[in-house]
C-alpha cells in the first residue's frame, strides 16, 4: 500500500489549504512558501528514519514469508507421516 511513498511527499493537503486550516483552527497566518519549507525541511530530517523504517519492514515480509513456507512445510510432512 505504501510501497513507493516517502514522508517528503504531500499527498492529503497542500500548502495553501494547510495554511488555511492553520488560521482557521489555531488563527496563524502562515505562507504557503513557509509551509512548503518546513515540510521539505522536516522530511530530510527524517529521511534517515524513514529509510530504517522501510528496511525493518522488508526484513518483516521476508521473516513473515520464510515463516510461512516454514510452516507450510511442517503442516505437509504431518499430513505425510500419518
Amino acid at each position: 500500500m505504501w510501497q513507493g511513498v516517502n514522508i517528503g511527499e504531500r499527498r492529503l493537503l497542500g500548502p495553501r489549504l494547510a495554511g488555511a486550516l492553520m488560521l482557521e483552527w489555531f488563527g496563524l497566518q502562515l505562507s504557503p512558501a513557509l509551509i512548503s519549507q518546513t515540510v521539505h525541511q522536516a522530511a530530510r530530517r527524517v529521511a534517515p528514519v524513514e529509510a530504517e523504517l522501510a528496511r525493518g519492514r522488508h526484513v518483516a515480509v521476508v521473516m513473515g514469508a520464510r515463516e510461512r513456507q516454514h510452516g507450510a512445510v511442517l503442516h505437509r510432512c504431518a499430513h505425510h507421516k500419518g
